[in-house]
């Protein structure tokens, strides 16, 4: 099986660069190493010149060559101290098909928590790994390794200094009766356990879960180990300006055989426009995908974890990737986000979203022609291509025709990720090459980031239901027109993906499906009326349900995708009269 292993880093604003090791095996396995930045941006000038050096050390008996990326100067005292959390918020997370969020109020005086969790109120039986379980003085939970559709029933006490224990805290939770639904289960690292600010370290990854979680709809498993430490996994020191890094499982796999689970994959219009942006001829012999990418793309592709806790692979690894967090820098692990600290949800997602698939081959050492899936959607024109680290490169899904976002193209940032500006940052991508202090995100379906992993395989939740066929303008923005012309106009979503904001109406919320055949029924909250828009119908117009009548908005011929308030012809159903208006 050939394995292979990528590492993705995140630094600060003068870090140099990039660093990879490829480690490959003739026979097996295969396993490729390679560093990615995600440095701090600065508000004046972004990072300083990239350093390069070869390593001759053979491995695995196979040629090896290194690649690696330093900071420059620093003053190490402005980022020494340690920030103590003061108030945790709650996490909202809905259940999935194989885990839950147990959650409880701190009891006073309590120094940690032990939890049981069973499938019998009388807690006869325990699920395996949830008895007694000490979670430290964290407040909450995610149990993993469910069944669907079933209740289970929890108890919490807490203990002191001295061992003596409270009453227990008793709960009940069910989880999710659908085989799908993406699940990521995190392992804590004692760097986090052992660590003063624990419990919100905990609370922040696990409200950074339930975002993705939310998000996606794959019946995919993704493990995860976090970390909070000044080492790597395999207890190298992390370099000054490293922020963060994130360690994870590769594959390379023929194009045909990816390229052609990916357009089987399809699920929303993001994916249909992106497949038809696709080649009709290999720009490489392979695809190179994370293990937990491969498979939201399709089991069949053997993309299993292979992680082990100091970030070797091999046979029974258990992680998909291991995300660290710089202990030696100012993370904040609750929102706002004050001036001076950084984001750690934000660093978390960064990081979570290289686990899951995003990443440039631009980053191998030697790049080498085999693609990532991120590259197959990288344009510098419409209808041109641009795999390379020279002029301009952007991410679209309409072959070049919309820029979404442009990506970094300077040495000293990683090349998977977004061009970044000066800090504060007017769009502060989670995404983003550079971070700032006092500023924060998060993945969404409509950002850059969220589109991106929908097009690479990952379903999104929600928008296969309504839209097929619209257009991403970027920026969050879409435009839909049916076949027979009648235009539904520009809109952008919600969190809540049946809630839309129409230029022309206002705030809406979707009732039926769009398949292409079906029409559009909704309501707009502004008249407080109900819409229906139709592809089939003969002629183009949106009609206005009220009551038993009919209002007919025909587009705006001067204005195209919006429509006219005047005039519009009525419809009355008891009368049958069509009055104009």
């Amino acid at each position: 099986m050939n394995h292979g292993y990528h590492k993705k880093e995140s630094g600060f604003s003068n870090s140099r660069g990039l660093a990879a090791w490829f480690f490959f095996s003739v026979a097996v396995p295969v396993a490729l190493y390679a560093f990615g930045t995600f440095p701090v941006a600065s508000a004046g000038a972004p990072a300083a010149n990239q350093n390069q050096g070869p390593d001759t050390s053979p491995v695995f008996k196979a040629m090896a060559g290194k690649h690696v990326s330093w900071a420059g100067a620093e003053v190490g005292s402005i980022y020494s101290h340690r920030l103590v959390e003061g108030a945790i918020p709650p996490v909202a997370m809905a259940s999935t098909r194989s885990s839950f969020l147990a959650s409880w109020d701190s009891v006073s005086g309590a120094a940690g928590y032990r939890l049981d969790v069973s499938i019998s109120s009388s807690f006869s039986s325990y699920v395996s790994g949830y008895q007694g379980l000490d979670v430290g003085n964290a407040t909450n939970r995610i149990v993993s390794g469910l069944r669907p559709g079933t209740i289970y029933y929890y108890r919490v006490r807490g203990y002191n200094s001295l061992g003596a224990s409270s009453g227990p805290i008793l709960k009940t939770a069910t989880t999710a009766a659908s085989t799908s639904g993406l699940v990521i289960n995190p392992t804590f690292d004692s760097s986090i356990l052992n660590d003063p600010n624990a419990a919100a370290i905990q609370s922040m990854i696990n409200q950074t879960i339930a975002i993705y979680q939310a998000l996606f709809n794959d019946p995919v498993t993704i493990q995860i180990r976090f970390r909070y430490a000044t080492t790597a996994p395999d207890g190298t020191p992390l370099p000054a300006g490293r922020i963060s890094q994130s360690d994870f499982v590769i594959y390379m796999r023929p194009w045909s055989t990816f390229i052609n689970a990916l357009r089987a994959d399809a699920t929303t219009s993001n994916d249909n426009l992106a497949n038809a942006s696709l080649p009709g001829s290999a720009l490489s012999a392979n695809i190179v995908t994370s293990s937990a990418n491969g498979r939201a793309v399709s089991y069949s592709l053997n993309t299993p974890p292979a992680m082990f806790a100091d970030g070797t692979v091999g046979n029974g690894g258990p992680y998909d990737g291991i995300v660290t967090l710089n202990s030696s820098y100012p993370f904040q692990f609750t929102r706002p986000t004050i001036a001076g600290n950084f984001d750690a949800q934000r660093s978390t997602e960064h990081e979570i979203d290289e686990v899951m698939g995003l990443g440039s081959k631009l980053n191998l050492d030697p790049p080498g022609t085999d693609l990532r899936p991120q590259d197959v959607f990288s344009w510098s024109s419409p209808g041109v291509r641009n795999l390379t680290s020279n002029g301009s490169r952007y991410f679209s899904i309409d072959s070049g025709s919309t820029n979404i976002v442009d990506f970094n193209q300077g040495p000293h940032g990683d090349f998977g990720d977004w061009l970044s500006p000066a800090c504060p940052q007017t769009y502060p991508y989670v995404q983003n090459a550079f971070g700032c202090t006092g500023q924060s995100s998060d993945v969404a379906p409509t950002s850059p980031e969220g589109v991106n992993l929908d097009v690479i395989g990952y379903d999104l939740f929600g928008h296969p239901a309504f839209f097929t066929g619209e257009t991403a303008l970027g920026g969050g923005w879409y435009y839909l027109q049916f076949p027979n012309g009648t235009p539904f106009g520009y809109y952008s979503y919600l969190p809540d993906q049946n809630f839309t904001y129409h230029i022309d109406l206002g705030f809406e919320y979707l009732f039926d499906a769009n398949d292409g055949h079906s029409g559009i029924f909704f309501y707009d909250f502004a008249s407080n009326h109900f819409f229906y828009t139709s592809p089939s119908f003969p002629f183009p117009y949106l009609y206005d349900f009220s009551l038993n009548t009919v209002l007919y908005y025909y587009p705006d011929p001067n204005n195209p995708g919006h429509y006219t308030t005047n005039p519009r012809y009525f419809y009355n159903f008891a009368t049958g009269q069509i009055i104009t208006m």
